[in-house]
């Protein structure tokens, strides 16, 4: 539902488009299918409406805000919704997410599956991170080999800070001269799009971990 004010940006300022339902019936009509009323269906607390489906074995689908249209928002790998039968009350008032239809979900159809398929990523750039062969070498290279295997192992819901984590460890080291800033960043937003982070999302993360990293410069040759 829009919010008060809030009307259709230009792509979506068309006839018969007021609201996020609008735009699923259109979004299903230029697919070439119905719309996929059929399924468990949740009215939120602000009067919008929350759509299960489920999701192809073996695929692990993003998360989405206005991906596929205005007032569209997705929820899958690592998302969350809040639950039927939840009561929330926030500063603007409070209300109760209830079921509108009871029904097993049944599978999302392809055509929208097909919408929110991730673009696939592109090649990796190889990326050399030159580090002095010196008595610190050693220890650098298994820093830095570290700090990427924990972001490779993190699990959903802890991209952001595992991602954060590893910026801010190895920022205190480019801080106090022991690693080169360019090539050290660039390998962890690498990192935080393969786990599934947008490139934005991704750059912003590494930017404030080295920020907060560069708070503690870690001066190798003083320890």
């Amino acid at each position: 539902m829009p919010k008060p004010g809030q009307h259709p940006p230009p792509a979506w300022n068309l006839p018969g488009i007021g609201d996020g339902a609008d735009v699923f019936a259109l979004l299903c009509q230029r697919a070439g299918i119905g719309v996929p009323w059929e399924t468990l269906q949740v009215r939120t607390r602000r009067g919008g409406l929350h759509l299960y489906f489920t999701a192809p074995p073996g695929t692990r689908l993003p998360s989405t805000n206005g991906t596929l249209g205005w007032l569209i928002d997705t929820r899958a790998w690592g998302g969350y919704v809040v639950a039927p039968g939840s009561t929330v009350t926030l500063p603007d008032g409070t209300g109760r997410y209830t079921v509108q239809h009871a029904t097993a979900p049944p599978a999302l159809p392809p055509a929208l599956f097909k919408l929110l398929q991730p673009a696939p990523l592109p090649a990796k750039r190889p990326v050399h991170v030159p580090i002095p062969d010196n008595r610190h070498s050693a220890y650098l290279r298994a820093a830095l080999n570290r700090e990427l295997d924990h972001l490779a192992a993190a699990r959903p819901g802890q991209r952001n800070r595992a991602l954060f984590g590893a910026a801010a460890a190895l920022g205190e080291l480019i801080a106090g001269g022991a690693l080169p800033e360019a090539e050290v960043k660039e390998l962890l937003e690498q990192g935080g799009v393969e786990l599934g982070l947008s490139r934005g999302e991704a750059a912003r993360t590494v930017a404030s971990g080295l920020r907060h990293g560069a708070r503690r410069p870690r001066h190798l040759s003083a320890a």
